[in-house]
């Protein structure tokens, strides 16, 4: 029973460290001034000390937002940290993202630096979300309603439930 053991946790301390460390940037190559965007730092191990550097030539909105994900596919463990910064940039021009920093364990890593375009009249393709859907479901000319709204219509399914207050 104890080869069994140490065979398990063998298998198991493999699998947790057989993973590459892979950290990356993920930001948009060109966006318009006063454009609002989303910069996001990625990692597929459990970090410590983020270092962004100085984003000159950005403003930061709102950020960092970190969030963490786990998951096991095909009996494989995954996870990702994500650092998300949400940020605008004020003027034209090209603007540099420095290389980011992070230390996993007593390794540290960094990302390659990126190249962002601000340039006037470029937009960002707009991605539908659920508020968009609800606001433009309010933007219903009353006209547009059928005058007659039918109250009684027969079901198979309409029969009256009992209720019981406890």
């Amino acid at each position: 029973m104890r080869y069994y053991l140490i065979f398990f946790f063998f298998f198991l301390m493999n699998g947790l460290f057989a993973q590459k460390v892979s950290f990356v940037v993920h930001a948009p190559d060109s966006v318009a001034p006063n454009e609002v965007f989303s910069i996001e730092y990625k990692i597929n191990k459990n970090a410590s000390s983020f270092d962004k550097g100085e984003l000159i030539g950005l403003e930061i909105v709102n950020g960092p937002t970190v969030s963490t994900s786990s998951y096991f596919i095909n009996g494989e463990m995954s996870f990702e940290k994500t650092f998300t910064f949400y940020v605008k940039a004020n003027d034209e021009g090209l603007v540099i993202l420095p290389e980011a920093s992070i230390q996993v364990g007593t390794d540290y890593y960094r990302t390659s630096m990126k190249n962002i375009h601000v340039k006037e009249g470029y937009k960002t393709p707009k991605q539908s979300s659920y508020q968009d859907m609800w606001d433009s479901f309010w933007d219903v000319e009353i006209d547009d309603f059928p005058k007659v709204i039918p109250r009684d219509i027969p079901s198979k399914y309409s029969k009256k439930r009992k209720t019981y207050r406890v």
